[in-house]
């Protein structure tokens, strides 16, 4: 199994959830566990690695939707949390500004931290298993260390 830093892999996620779809992506380098970024059809990184133009050997790191952790999880959270609001937060997902406002109504309700906090677990938990379904072992330090 190759290693690939797990608070880098975090960095990775975050960074493609940001923009718009498709605007950011991240790859790991399948033989290193060496993270990339690109935007805009751009490498952000000095150093280019081996195969990046046939993408060969690098993975793309999934997106929120690719792993339902969209909009499923804040349904998932709302049903668990709160059932009596579960078709007002099902409507906001019909329009623009749908998370804003969500997370207005997790701030009204005194949730945002409980929000957060299921968020990150769900997120951990679906990239660890995206990592071991691809070979991949997430470790605590950052690789070659």
């Amino acid at each position: 199994m190759t290693q690939v830093p797990w608070m880098d892999l975090l960095e990775a996620y975050d960074f493609i959830n940001l923009g718009p779809e498709f605007e950011h992506r991240a790859y790991v380098d399948l033989d290193t566990g060496r993270l990339y970024y690109a935007s805009e059809d751009a490498l952000i990184e000095e150093e280019r690695p081996g195969g990046w133009e046939s993408f060969e050997r690098l993975l793309e790191v999934p997106r929120a939707q690719d792993l339902d952790l969209d909009v499923s999880l804040v349904l998932d959270f709302v049903a668990q949390q709160l059932p009596q609001d579960y078709g007002t937060v099902s409507n906001f997902f019909h329009k623009a500004g749908a998370c804003a406002r969500f997370r207005q109504l997790m701030e009204r309700r005194g949730l945002i931290e409980q929000w957060y906090r299921f968020e990150s677990n769900a997120v951990a938990t679906a990239l660890r298993a995206w990592c071991r379904s691809h070979g991949l072992e997430p470790v605590q330090r950052a690789v070659g260390e």
